[in-house]
C-alpha cells in the first residue's frame, strides 16, 4: 500500500494565501501561486508505502531519499493528531531520531497496518 500526504494541507496554504490576496493583491497572487506549487511537488515526491517486508518512505525534490525499515527493526510507532489527519512516527533501531511522515489522512489506519505486518 503507498500513502500520500492529505490534502486538507492544500486548502490550508490557499486559504493562508486568499487572505493574503484579498489585502495585498500583488504579495497574494504571488503566494497564492507559489504555495499551489510547492504543495503539488512536495505531494508528489513524498510518500510511505507498506511492502511485505518493510516500511519503505520516499522523499526529495531535488536530492531523493528513500527510507527503508524492516518491521523487524521498528520498536514503535507514534501518531500526532490534528483532526483527522497527523503525523507518523515510527521509531526504529536502524536511526537514532524516529523518522516521521508528516500530514497523512487516517494515520490510525497506517499504525494498524505496520503493526499488523509486524505480527506476520
Amino acid at each position: 500500500m503507498v500513502y500520500k500526504h492529505t490534502k486538507s494541507l492544500l486548502f490550508v496554504l490557499i486559504a493562508v494565501s486568499l487572505v493574503v490576496l484579498f489585502f495585498f493583491h500583488r504579495i497574494g497572487s504571488i503566494l497564492l501561486v507559489g504555495t499551489t506549487l510547492f504543495y503539488f511537488i512536495w505531494y508528489k515526491t513524498n510518500q510511505l508505502e507498506l511492502t511485505q517486508n518493510a516500511v519503505v518512505i520516499k522523499s526529495g525534490i531535488l536530492m531523493k531519499t528513500t527510507r527503508e525499515i524492516p518491521y523487524t527493526k521498528i520498536n514503535s510507532v507514534q501518531i500526532n493528531r490534528y483532526g483527522s489527519d497527523g503525523d507518523i512516527e515510527i521509531d526504529c533501531a536502524n536511526f537514532t531520531t524516529p523518522v516521521k511522515f508528516t500530514w497523512v489522512s487516517s494515520p490510525d489506519r497506517i499504525k494498524d497496518q505496520i503493526y499488523k505486518r509486524m505480527k506476520m
